[in-house]
């Protein structure tokens, strides 16, 4: 089975400034500049979140290892550690509502119900919740139009609810792989490390962010999850590089640098004591 594409990087144009990012739109996708190959997966993903309502139309949604059905009230929030891609039946009208943010836009409490989401993030709105999701998302485009001084007060209200109410209709996972962190500040940490290890994390710059002594930072953290920081950090980067070793035709060196890896070398000893095998011998057995 051919699951392999080359990723892409997806341009943002959003509402921006220091702490508010935001832009939504109505699309077309039977145009031909949204309209993907079927022949082709033109995964990819962001560095900010993106979600999609489909208003009409069929189709089919690759999100990271699942491919799922689309059609009118499907719903769906790419975080940054997702990649995925989109294909509708060209011989049909398929329109989406687009929205773009980051966890800035909204207040914290909502930013981190959509980060500590332990399972994919993808809907279906009956018809009668997709007719208020509709109404929101009709005044968020009015709204993102409007030049009123208040009007990213509004937005935030409106991506908010709109946020929620997708949550509430996912499905929880019995069994994350995550460990759960019970104190605060290490809850905190966690959730900065799951949406920015493929950044140059390290326990000093992490524990600079969080006005922290490293060493302190390491042993509560120890203490706390009972595995260390750097095993923590190369899990999630190991678990990333296996996802696009998987889905992608990027090079080994290239999905190092990708998931997160300064050094190939020791990307390649990490993978090979986590699964067995190098990952170029690796990529020919899956």
């Amino acid at each position: 089975m051919k699951r392999r594409a080359i990723l892409t990087y997806m341009e943002k144009d959003c509402l921006r400034t220091e702490d508010f990012v935001f832009y939504i739109d109505e699309r077309c996708l039977s145009d031909e500049y949204f309209q993907q190959s079927p022949n082709v997966q033109n995964l990819h993903w962001h560095d900010y979140f993106e979600m999609e309502i489909v208003l009409s139309g069929e189709g089919t949604h690759h999100f990271n290892d699942t491919v799922y059905d689309l059609h009118p009230g499907s719903a769906y929030i790419v975080t940054p550690i997702d990649f995925h891609s989109v294909a509708f039946d060209n011989s049909r009208k398929s329109k989406v509502i687009h929205i773009q943010f980051d966890t800035f836009t909204m207040s914290e409490a909502v930013s981190r119900l959509i980060t500590t989401s332990q399972a994919p993030i993808t809907v279906v709105f009956d018809k009668e919740e997709l007719e208020y999701i509709k109404i929101l998302t009709s005044k968020l485009l009015a709204e993102y139009k409007n030049d009123s001084s208040d009007r990213k007060i509004m937005i935030r209200a409106l991506l908010e609810q709109l946020c929620i109410l997708t949550l509430r209709k996912v499905e929880p996972m019995s069994n994350t792989g995550r460990p759960k962190a019970r104190d605060e500040t290490i809850l905190q940490v966690v959730n900065y490390l799951n949406y920015n290890f493929r950044s140059k994390v390290s326990l000093r710059n992490v524990a600079m962010k969080f006005l922290m002594n490293p060493n302190y930072l390491g042993e509560k953290f120890f203490k706390t999850l009972g595995i260390s920081f750097t095993t923590y950090v190369n899990d999630l980067r190991l678990n990333y590089s296996m996802r696009l070793l998987k889905n992608s035709e990027l090079s080994i060196k290239q999905i190092s640098e990708e998931s997160g890896f300064s050094s190939v070398s020791y990307f390649i000893k990490l993978f090979s004591d986590k699964y067995g095998d190098a990952p170029q011998r690796m990529r020919k057995k899956i």
